[in-house]
């Protein structure tokens, strides 16, 4: 496996011959397996757990058209995912350095909108990925259907939201962001019961500002943080009041008049672009100004 990582890692040409092997990118995908027949004791088996996913990670990343070629095909076996899933879930196998790894993996193979859209349908590794970055006592629950409203509202509270910055952070929003679009009633629940918003919304508008200049280790922050506040106060109008407390608007104009045509991708990798977002951020601006707008109004109204 070490091999294998540094061949990918020094030359393009090397991951086109790694490309070319028969089999090879299954048998790696393999070694995430709990159930592999290829090892022979649980020593031997987070040692090839480990290097697997470091492997997986270095090819998902790779750029230009032999990137494309490679997370096809890593994305299109039927396994993975259920794997990656059965991992996040095993308290054995958690530890920071592999949830890095799979994190990286699954942001890597999302850069194709299939793949993103299977990630997204797959709940039970939604919330365990949520559960492993959030949760600092290691439990789980295996009862995922009552978990994830749960841990929607966990993700408002653990200090590792709080704290992440860069690539984590925008990670995490992502997330966090795609928990409320599906299930908006639950999270608004939880951040109502839990007394976060006001944290929560704060948090949002700091990072925001915090962000006005693009880095390219997380290029689309700035959109999945649009993106979590538009669905937060389409759920409930009443957040729009929070935010606009906390001068939202002012936050929202900056990023209007700071545009950047990194931010036109989905993902970034290296110096290249992949998949234009089908909503620019410009519109994003416009609907996030127009919700709070709209309840300003509605407070002035109300109050005469």
């Amino acid at each position: 496996m070490s091999i294998i990582y540094s061949l990918a890692e020094c030359d393009q040409n090397n991951c086109v011959e790694i490309d070319k092997v028969t089999d090879l990118i299954p048998k790696i995908i393999g070694f995430t397996s709990f159930r592999s027949a290829m090892v022979n004791s649980e020593a031997q088996q987070k040692v090839l757990l480990k290097s697997s996913l470091k492997v997986l990670q270095r090819l998902t990343s790779i750029e230009g058209e032999i990137g494309i070629t490679l997370r096809y095909k890593i994305s299109k076996h039927p396994f993975l995912l259920r794997n990656l899933a059965e991992i996040l879930g095993d308290s054995s196998s958690n530890n920071q350095e592999l949830r890095r790894l799979m994190a990286g993996i699954l942001r890597n193979l999302a850069i194709d909108k299939d793949t993103r859209q299977e990630i997204g349908q797959m709940k039970m590794l939604i919330t365990r990925l949520m559960k492993a970055f959030l949760d600092s006592n290691g439990s789980f629950s295996s009862n995922v259907d009552c978990l994830l409203p749960k841990v929607a509202g966990q993700a408002l509270v653990l200090e590792r939201i709080i704290d992440a910055e860069g690539a984590e952070l925008e990670i995490l929003i992502g997330l966090s962001s795609q928990i409320c679009k599906l299930i908006p009633e639950e999270f608004a629940q939880e951040l109502e019961h839990g007394q976060i918003k006001r944290r929560f919304i704060k948090r949002l508008v700091d990072a925001l500002n915090a962000n006005m200049k693009q880095n390219a280790h997380c290029p689309g922050i700035r959109r999945v943080i649009l993106e979590q506040s538009i669905y937060m106060m389409e759920c409930n109008s009443r957040n729009a009041k929070c935010f606009n407390e906390f001068r939202m608007m002012d936050s929202v104009s900056m990023v209007e008049e700071t545009p950047s045509r990194a931010e036109k991708y989905m993902f970034f990798l290296g110096d290249m672009g992949f998949m234009e977002c089908k909503t620019a951020l410009s519109a994003l601006v416009d609907r996030a100004k127009e919700l709070i707008s709209r309840q300003w109004l509605h407070d002035i109204n109300s109050a005469n």
